[in-house]
């Protein structure tokens, strides 16, 4: 009985974490996408479009650090707020 219970969680945990976006091989060879934060994840390719915005030249460095100060202060207010309700639960 243990074994199933055990072999069930692993099995619900797989998949709710799989989601159909990438091809299961993946997940067992690369596990850093078992587990996805969709905020890191947009901040990620937001601070990755400014860095290219900036090296293109689109933008000059007063204008890159002050967007760059922006998306930091809303990654970090997004980060606290997710912190905050989950210390709710606690």
């Amino acid at each position: 009985m243990k074994k199933f219970l055990i072999l069930f969680f692993i099995l619900f945990v797989i998949g709710c974490s799989y989601a159909g976006k990438e091809p299961w091989h993946n997940y067992l060879h690369v596990p850093r996408t078992w587990i996805n934060d969709p905020h890191f994840a947009e901040y990620k390719k937001a601070r990755e479009a400014l860095e290219l915005e900036h090296i293109n030249g689109s933008c000059t460095y007063a204008e890159y650090q002050e967007k760059m100060q922006k998306l930091n202060k809303k990654y970090e207010k997004e980060v606290k707020k997710r912190e905050d309700t989950l210390s709710f639960f606690e």
